[in-house]
């Protein structure tokens, strides 16, 4: 049997402005959280100018480190993907344009995948915790 059904779906007006309140909301967002990695940058950096990046240095800093570029990296990321969305969703509806409408869910697509990313890693992390935390407990209570 032949699918009957549109190949589109229609935008109302009223769709159009929720839209549109999404994405300048978005926006704000995501320049807030993108201050914010700025600002966490710029003190890192400031207090290792303070400190002294040499051989006095303590080694078991630089892994905390290394994690901290990464997950810097990873946040910018998902919220560099979050602007994207708002500006080119603001663009789709300015220009009545469905492959930029299109293009703009795709990264909030891959936003909302790093999120969920981090989530599940951080409540696996959040588990694995408590069982260690569970094993350490019992082990010092058997003695």
């Amino acid at each position: 049997m032949e699918n009957l059904e549109p190949d589109f779906i229609l935008i109302t007006q009223v769709s159009k402005n929720h839209l549109f309140n999404i994405a300048k909301w978005t926006y704000r967002l995501s320049l807030t959280g993108l201050l914010f990695f700025g600002l966490a940058i710029l003190i890192f950096v400031i207090s290792i100018g303070y400190s002294g990046f040499n051989q006095n240095m303590e080694l078991y800093l630089i892994p905390s480190m290394v994690i901290g570029f990464f997950s810097t990296l990873w946040g910018v990321y998902a919220l560099y993907k979050l602007l994207n969305f708002s500006n080119l969703c603001k663009k789709a509806l300015a220009l009545n344009d469905s492959l930029l409408l299109e293009l703009s869910f795709q990264n909030l697509k891959q936003h909302f995948k790093i999120v969920g990313i981090t989530v599940m890693i951080f409540t696996i992390f959040y588990f694995a915790v408590l069982l260690f935390m569970g094993i350490g407990v019992g082990l010092i209570n058997k003695l």
